[in-house]
């Protein structure tokens, strides 16, 4: 999670389109936002303080920052909600809080998309929703490794869905790709010889939200 000491680099976004890494440099970025997002959806006792499980549901790649040291920080919490079992609670709001207000429209898991999300397991379902949008950082961060496509041209820096639906893709653009065509951004034929790769992405990105790592 963000934090005054850690002086960023600009949004993930912004640095996958600067540069591209090797394959401990992706595994670093991929491995410090996983970790900052575990974090956020563990509820916590330590003492006399008390941190709730938390949804994000605005994760993105520019909902994160990369440090110097290379590794992510999670940002931007204006959407996020506290989870308490088959109850939701926003920031300075009453629990039960509507769900229905997302975030970034190419991000939108498919259960969003459809308006699908399981009400009577919040928790968990908002913990799904953030987990599929985590595998389209994934895509994003890998599509820029260096190690991931011997002897060819690293491809040019992509938000995920971009090459499907543009810069500026509406709800109704991504229920159709998403939802009813069940797209999901292409894998390279070199990340075949990647089974580990292979195996995060797509299953973060699996309609079956208990697939989901």
């Amino acid at each position: 999670l963000s934090t005054p000491s850690c002086p960023p680099q600009g949004s993930l976004s912004r640095y996958l389109g600067l540069q591209i890494n090797d394959w401990v440099g992706s595994c670093r970025l991929a491995h410090s936002v996983t970790r900052g997002l575990a974090y956020l959806h563990t509820e916590l006792f330590k003492g006399d303080v008390y941190k709730p499980a938390v949804s994000h549901r605005d994760l993105n790649s520019r909902n994160v920052l990369v440090k110097a040291d290379g590794t992510c920080v999670i940002i931007d919490f204006g959407l996020s909600m506290k989870l308490t079992g088959n109850r939701t609670a926003r920031a300075g709001e009453e629990e039960n809080a509507a769900i229905s207000e997302v975030g970034t429209i190419r991000y939108m898991a498919p259960e969003v998309l459809e308006g699908a999300v399981n009400l009577r397991d919040c928790e968990s379902a908002l913990k799904q929703v953030d987990m599929y949008a985590l595998g389209l950082i994934y895509w994003e961060t890998f599509m820029r490794c260096t190690d991931l496509f011997p002897g060819e041209s690293v491809p040019d820096y992509q938000m995920a869905f971009q090459a499907e639906a543009g810069n500026h893709p509406t709800f109704e653009d991504m229920q159709v790709l998403v939802s009813r065509e069940k797209q999901r951004p292409n894998f390279p034929e070199a990340w075949k010889e990647n089974s580990l790769v292979s195996l995060c992405v797509s299953h973060t990105l699996n309609d079956k939200t208990l697939i989901r790592l």
